[in-house]
């Protein structure tokens, strides 16, 4: 098992291999995007992921509650701080 983890992780930063077991793509760049972890509290949303080598990191505001008591996040771009921590 190991040894196909890393050939997949060699095809992945060669940009031939899509996360995980996508189809081969050679001739043009492939773009990943996945979600590590994402933390709800009553201030705000927070969002921790990878885009292809760089890690992104993505805070959204609470706006307030719906009518369930559930605490609703901004939509809005302008109120949404999103950023890339570079490889």
């Amino acid at each position: 098992m190991y040894k196909h983890a890393v050939y997949i992780r060699h095809l992945f930063l060669k940009g031939r291999c899509s996360m995980f077991f996508g189809k081969s793509n050679e001739k043009s760049d492939v773009s990943v995007n996945t979600n590590f972890y994402t933390s709800y509290s009553s201030t705000c949303l927070l969002t921790v992921g990878g885009w292809n080598r760089n890690l992104t990191v993505k805070f959204a505001p609470a706006v307030g509650k719906d009518s369930n008591g559930l605490t609703q996040y901004s939509t809005d771009n302008a109120n949404i701080v999103n950023t890339v921590i570079r490889e």
